[in-house]
């Protein structure tokens, strides 16, 4: 699929599409934590959203040092959905708009916590790129297995052909933008090279102009549960990586779909990109799944994986690369349980690989042309 392989004939431009969990950002770094690390939470960060006597009421609490658990923050979050979407059973004292602050609140709250375990990157406003510090051996082997992958697209002749790789990731965090900012030369951004789904109305800080993309440039990076740089306004959407979560004004929180008992895609934001999303997914060719255990309460985010290849002829020819620390059976059961062409028919074609995305990428890249 590379161009390099085409000699003088014309090789159409075909994507690899990364779908990006939990795994391949503790694959970078691995202060970065899971779902079920990031949202449970100490009681006394969530004092400014909930009080303990709410918690308690809800919970049953008497411990102020106790943590509230993963499965008692989904249920805190769908408290709110269910009471914003239901006038006709909401609680007493719970209305659409301090339902927002709190939601607000709770987002800040978890952006917070995720700076204090795995510290945000900042964009640098005077190079308008992410910068690295003295990258480990497997943060340099993620960087060189994208940089070459890079090269195996060409639009020198006029016309985009090769092989381009896109992201879809279930992330908040600004790892793929680092990786691409640290192999692009030193007066090149990924903001020129990059289409987000939506397009904001400013990117806070920097002058660039995002509002016309380049098909045969371009590559995509869709954040599906949204991202902490994202933040909606009345005129549309804001990019602001300039500011951490403490730094920004009361009522500011950045868009983010947080575990719910029922998650809910109901935000503007969330319907541009599944849209965009389920397009990418259609036209990809090669799907690289990382670091992502395709759960099946995730029933609407498998319901999108599933557009690469919705019937057994549409995955003729098309390729699955599945990349966890699950042992290869279990990635291959789970698999042919979304897909049920793969053991009926063989089609799409199955390679998978145990263990982390860095070993993955030191392996590939030397047999990359």
């Amino acid at each position: 699929m590379s161009y390099k392989g085409g000699g003088e004939r014309r090789v159409p431009l075909r994507n690899m599409t990364f779908w990006t969990g939990a795994g391949f950002s503790k694959s970078w770094d691995l202060r970065s934590p899971t779902g079920a690390q990031l949202f449970t939470v100490p009681i006394e960060e969530l004092e400014d959203v909930f009080s303990l006597e709410t918690l308690a009421r809800l919970f049953g609490y008497q411990d102020s040092s106790e943590d509230i658990s993963f499965e008692r923050f989904q249920q805190l979050v769908y408290l709110l959905d269910v009471q914003e979407a239901f006038p006709e059973i909401r609680s007493r004292y719970y209305d659409l708009a301090n339902i927002g602050i709190i939601r607000n609140k709770l987002r800040n709250a978890i952006a917070a916590r995720f700076e204090t375990m795995c510290p945000k990157v900042h964009l640098r406003e005077d190079t308008q790129k992410f910068t690295m510090a003295t990258a480990s051996t497997e943060q340099a082997d993620m960087v060189r297995f994208f940089r070459r992958l890079w090269d195996q697209s060409d639009g020198s002749s006029g016309l985009a052909e090769g092989l381009r790789y896109h992201f879809i990731s279930t992330n908040y965090d600004f790892i793929i933008e680092t990786i691409l900012d640290a192999f692009l030369a030193p007066d090149d951004s990924h903001f020129l090279y990059t289409y987000r789904g939506v397009t904001p109305a400013r990117l806070e800080g920097f002058t660039i102009d995002l509002s016309n993309r380049d098909h045969w440039l371009m590559s995509h990076i869709l954040k599906l549960n949204g991202g902490f740089e994202i933040f909606r306004e009345q005129d549309g959407y804001v990019f602001d990586y300039t500011a951490g979560a403490l730094e920004r004004p009361d009522g500011l929180a950045p868009n983010i779909i947080m575990p719910s008992r029922e998650q809910v895609y109901t935000d503007s934001y969330f319907r541009e990109i599944f849209a965009k999303a389920v397009r990418l997914m259609r036209d990809t060719s090669v799907l690289v799944i990382v670091g992502y255990s395709l759960p099946v309460e995730d029933a609407v985010l498998r319901f999108i994986i599933r557009q690469f290849a919705e019937e057994g002829e549409d995955a003729v020819d098309k390729h699955i690369f599945y990349v966890d620390m699950l042992p290869e059976t279990e990635q291959r059961a789970r698999l042919t349980s979304l897909f049920t062409s793969i053991e009926a028919h063989g089609v799409p074609r199955i390679h998978c690989f145990s263990g982390t995305f860095a070993a993955f990428a030191a392996a590939c890249e030397p047999l990359l042309p």
